[in-house]
């Protein structure tokens, strides 16, 4: 895997488990909402805690998904038909 094709990937694994990221943290919503404001809106969405766990999520499914390419030679063009 080239370097190039090796970062698409990894940025493809990052904004899949971003999915899976964003949802879970602790959010909790506004105890009393301004008027014109949402109210499942949260408090402290914690954005950027989550998109360092996310990074590192992303690092872990693709240091995995490297690993089984390299190990068993995975190519995408040999298991299509």
């Amino acid at each position: 895997m080239d370097l190039v094709t090796a970062l698409a990937t990894y940025f493809l694994i990052w904004w899949i488990t971003l999915f899976l990221v964003l949802p879970r943290g602790g959010v909790e919503p506004l105890d009393k909402p301004e008027a014109g404001h949402e109210v499942g809106a949260p408090a402290s969405p914690k954005i950027k805690q989550k998109f360092i766990w996310n990074s590192i999520l992303a690092g872990i499914v693709w240091g995995i998904a490297y690993s089984l390419i390299l190990l068993f030679d995975f190519n995408l063009r040999d298991a299509l038909p």
